[in-house]
């Protein structure tokens, strides 16, 4: 005797209705109330047999199909097959642009945070926005010239943690300069992911991006 429950897929042999379950038999078995669970024998004098359950193929599409006697027995089944040509060219395009929006996408985040610049016994992080580094290279020349004429002068800069730090003019040219030493390296690991997406000619072989923890290493 098979035990029928609320999860036991079922079908109206008749009209070939499928799928069906205890709560949807209203309409085949009228005033008739079932309990959490009953017979299969029961459920055949009202045209509904037991549909076995069969494990999903692997495979790139898999999908269900009708029900099939198979020895008096309805049986579940399945269509599957791999993607065809046009959907992997459709499914590589669109790794490929997704691949190229998160890179340009992490730049951007990256770059409004900045890089990590010791200033004393502290670490900040410099931005290098391209506001930023415009400012930054007004800075890096008037501190240049400072230095070449043998001056001095403290520099008040914010960093992205909103603290104001004073530094001397040679400490200012080397912040600049880092911060384009770091943009170089930024730019240079987006295009390396861009153009190792736009080359790549399966979805394996495009590129992971670039590592935060060290997206401004070179």
């Amino acid at each position: 005797m098979t035990t029928v429950t609320r999860q036991t897929r079922l079908i109206h042999a008749e009209s070939g209705t499928y799928p069906l379950f205890m709560d949807g038999l209203a309409k085949y078995a009228p005033h008739t109330a079932f309990g959490p669970t009953t017979d299969a024998e029961t459920l055949i004098e009202f045209g509904i047999e037991v549909v076995k359950e069969v494990p999903a193929p692997v495979n790139d599409v898999v999908s269900e199909g009708p029900p099939q006697e198979i020895d008096g027995e309805w049986t579940q089944t399945w269509i599957s097959r791999s993607y065809g040509e046009v959907e992997l060219a459709e499914q590589l395009a669109a790794a490929k642009a997704m691949l190229q929006a998160q890179a340009e996408t992490l730049r951007i985040e990256q770059f409004e945070r900045g890089f990590p610049h010791t200033f004393g016994e502290n670490v900040y992080h410099v931005q290098i926005r391209n506001a930023d580094r415009s400012n930054l290279l007004g800075l890096r020349t008037v501190a240049k010239e400072v230095v070449q004429a043998g001056g001095q002068m403290n520099f008040s800069f914010r960093v992205y943690e909103n603290v104001v730090v004073n530094i001397t003019a040679e400490e200012m040219v080397a912040v600049a300069d880092a911060a384009f030493v770091a943009a170089n390296v930024g730019y240079q690991k987006t295009w390396d992911a861009k153009d190792g997406a736009r080359d790549a000619t399966t979805i394996e072989e495009i590129p992971p991006l670039p590592a935060v923890e060290d997206f401004f290493t070179a």
